[in-house]
């Protein structure tokens, strides 16, 4: 009898401490769910980085003039992520206060703006893709058409190297 009590006891402890490990993350006690530690929680400085890495390598493919560095730039930063538009903040708080209906009206109204910033996003960076198209020479042109394609086609050409 003690010997059985004894294993449920120890059984009971690891189901405890099992159950707390495996879980997951549990709300603070402001409601708010604690921030995560994953591998892609530097997702944006790599991405940050890479981009660095392939606009350095464009650059020097391209062999720009003096005269060609103002649009250089002005491509450069509009290739950079968007601001802070990129994830609309959310106030749960005030969404709760809401009928349904009004609910889905705000929500619906906070997704066209979202979509709208995004847009002029897309806008601004084909206007410096193209001033910067215009400034190039012919053969400056087909490098940039061979070096600068969608991450599709890049991903894809890159399964066919291999």
């Amino acid at each position: 009898m003690k010997h059985t009590l004894n294993t449920l006891l120890v059984a009971a402890a690891v189901a405890a401490v099992s159950h707390t490990t495996w879980a997951g993350p549990t709300a603070q006690a402001d409601g708010a769910m604690p921030m995560r530690t994953s591998m892609h929680s530097n997702h944006g400085d790599t991405r940050d980085a890479m981009h660095a890495k392939r606009s350095s390598a464009l650059k020097a493919k391209l062999k720009l003039s003096p005269e060609q560095e103002a649009q250089w730039s002005a491509f450069e930063q509009s290739m950079k992520r968007p601001g802070p538009h990129a994830r609309p903040d959310i106030d749960h708080a005030a969404l709760a206060t809401l009928t349904t209906p009004e609910r889905l009206d705000k929500l619906k109204a906070m997704r066209a703006e979202h979509t709208a910033a995004r847009a002029m996003d897309m806008e601004r960076r084909d206007n410096a893709v193209r001033s910067l198209y215009s400034a190039l020479t012919p053969q400056q042109q087909k490098v940039f058409d061979t070096e600068f394609t969608p991450m599709a086609k890049r991903q894809d050409a890159r399964a066919h190297s291999h």
